[in-house]
């Protein structure tokens, strides 16, 4: 399971320090340069007030000490309802990864899963779902994170093991894209904290090899929803297709 792609997010608000769902770091393929970091929208904003919950800081290393860079963003790509007529906002949220030096650049990549075709995703979800099997998923709940501070309220360290369930899963009626979780395996009371947690396939990486890749086919938003990672794709691929409208204005 790729622990090093997901990552608990962690907000700064007035000083201090908090953790607020997960998200985990993508590529998407032709553009393999371009690093982008995706969770459920609630973890990073206010619904009501469209405003931020606070300044992100999740360092570039897994787990790296307190005090380490932290990734940087270019913006936010957010995206509506396909079947919404009052362009009412997914619960998606779309971090570009400011590129900095070679080597924090080289550690994003690494730690990013990548993105696969939409034909693909959809024939995986649809089989998967024929033939009656699991998803899986992996986050860091609320139950396994927390931070610590000393005897005079400052932070010394934050505390979180990353953790993960599977079920059985189907189409769901809400929403375009939606899918329902069921008979999942999590016994911990509720799943707060794993929103913005990947939906994760294990694929054979060649013919040959008998190494296997994780890749993406959904975001966890809900306690029994999650949202097809083609979502994300079409929000980047409209993303990309901006830059370039933009790029050939100005030559």
């Amino acid at each position: 399971m790729p622990h090093d792609s997901v990552v608990p997010i962690i907000l700064e608000s007035h000083g201090h320090h908090f953790y607020s769902g997960t998200g985990f770091f993508v590529y998407f393929p032709p553009f393999v340069e371009d690093i982008f970091f995706i969770t459920a929208r609630h973890c990073l904003k206010n619904d009501a007030k469209d405003e931020f919950l606070g300044d992100i800081k999740i360092p570039y290393k897994h787990f790296a000490e307190v005090g380490s860079p932290v990734v940087e963003f270019e913006c936010f790509l957010e995206t509506s309802y396909r079947d919404s007529e009052d362009h009412s906002l997914e619960d998606i949220i779309i971090g570009v990864v400011k590129r900095t030096i070679p080597e924090n650049d080289r550690v994003l990549k690494e730690r990013s899963l990548r993105i696969l075709h939409q034909d693909d995703v959809d024939f995986i979800l649809g089989q998967t779902i024929e033939d009656n099997g699991n998803f899986r998923t992996l986050g860091y709940p609320s139950v396994s994170k927390e931070i610590d501070y000393d005897e005079d309220g400052l932070e010394i360290k934050g505390i979180c093991q990353s953790r993960g369930f599977y079920g059985k899963f189907k189409k769901s009626t809400l929403f375009d894209n939606w899918y329902e979780m069921t008979h999942t395996s999590w016994k911990e009371g509720e799943i707060s904290g794993f929103s913005g947690s990947p939906i994760i396939e294990l694929i054979p990486k060649s013919a040959e090899l008998k190494e296997v890749e994780a890749v993406p086919l959904g975001v966890l938003v809900t306690e029994k929803h999650f949202i097809s990672i083609n979502v994300v794709t079409n929000t980047i691929a409209n993303y990309f297709v901006e830059l370039r409208n933009e790029i050939s204005d100005t030559v």
